[in-house]
């Protein structure tokens, strides 16, 4: 299961996930991310309360960043998540985070 509240702020949006970003919550994920996207926001993304991502999960977070939006985690394991999407993204990052992953992964 994976539970999706979103905070609608004047310029900022986050989406706070807990739960699951697997299976059928992938879906459901990219649905409402979708639907909130195309408003001219800046969407940060709350991984906290994230229990498990599967690699189609990972897939999504990763074309969530590359359209603009932000993950952000406090816990190791997601963070963990975070630092990998993003060297995907950015695979001359090298063996530590540049200042640009680091600002994400806080």
């Amino acid at each position: 299961m994976l539970r999706i509240t979103i905070d609608k702020g004047t310029s900022l949006m986050t989406f706070k996930l807990e739960g699951r970003v697997a299976g059928e919550w992938v879906d459901e994920l990219e649905r409402a991310w979708l639907e909130e996207a195309g408003r001219g926001k800046l969407i940060n993304v709350d991984l906290t309360g994230v229990t498990f991502v599967d690699e189609e999960g990972k897939k999504l977070l990763g074309r969530i960043v590359e359209r603009g939006s932000n993950l952000y985690a406090t816990d190791c394991m997601n963070r963990s998540i975070i630092e990998q999407i993003m060297r995907k993204r950015h695979p001359h990052a090298g063996n530590g985070l540049n200042h640009s992953l680091h600002s994400q992964v806080r």
